[in-house]
């Protein structure tokens, strides 16, 4: 990043054993650039392999612990990148930038995973939906893409990110009414 006048970056996911289904691998060869207040669809960049200036963690409240490893919603690298885009941070995904994340991606509990992935990037969506600076951008492309999301990955995938979606606003609803001052869920402004 010393080189590179980006704010973000994140990189290739390779799997580290041959033998593990790739789930969680980022093998895209080109550059791609994430300019200020665009869409960012989770899995643009993985948690496993990304890089964050200070400033950007600092400005956008860091990541949301609401959200990711050990809740119910496993979307917190894609929540801190798009808050950090719609925030006004340039980034990228750079394929020179290289992991090679053990997985242990194999057997039944693959498809376990692959159902949770739905459901955090429901979650996303709706965290999105509710921030005002990325409500228009993340609803609009939604709609876009839950078609072709059906049509790729059939129509559980779609009915799942809905369920992901509801799921965690019944549970900011009711961190909310318990009291709780909403920190955790990041910013909605």
């Amino acid at each position: 990043m010393e080189t590179d006048p980006v704010a973000f970056v994140g990189g290739r996911v390779l799997p580290h054993e041959p033998s593990d289904r790739a789930v969680g691998i980022l093998a895209r060869e080109r550059r791609e650039e994430i300019r200020p207040g665009t869409f960012v669809d989770a899995g643009t960049i993985f948690g496993s392999n990304m890089a964050f200036r200070r400033e950007v963690l600092e400005s956008v409240g860091g990541f949301d612990e609401a959200l990711g490893h050990g809740t119910p919603f496993g979307c917190e690298d894609a929540d801190t990148v798009a808050r950090a885009s719609a925030a006004g941070f340039h980034g990228a995904y750079d394929p020179r930038v290289v992991v090679r994340h053990h997985h242990g991606r194999k057997g039944p509990e693959v498809e376990q995973l692959l159902r949770a992935y739905d459901i955090g990037r429901g979650a996303f969506y709706a965290k999105c939906a509710l921030d005002r600076r990325m409500r228009r951008t993340y609803v609009g492309a939604w709609v876009r893409i839950a078609p072709r999301r059906a049509r790729e990955r059939g129509v559980r995938t779609v009915a799942r990110e809905l369920l992901g979606a509801l799921r965690y606003l019944r549970h900011r609803a009711r961190r909310r009414a318990a009291g709780a001052n909403g920190s955790a869920f990041g910013p909605c402004r």
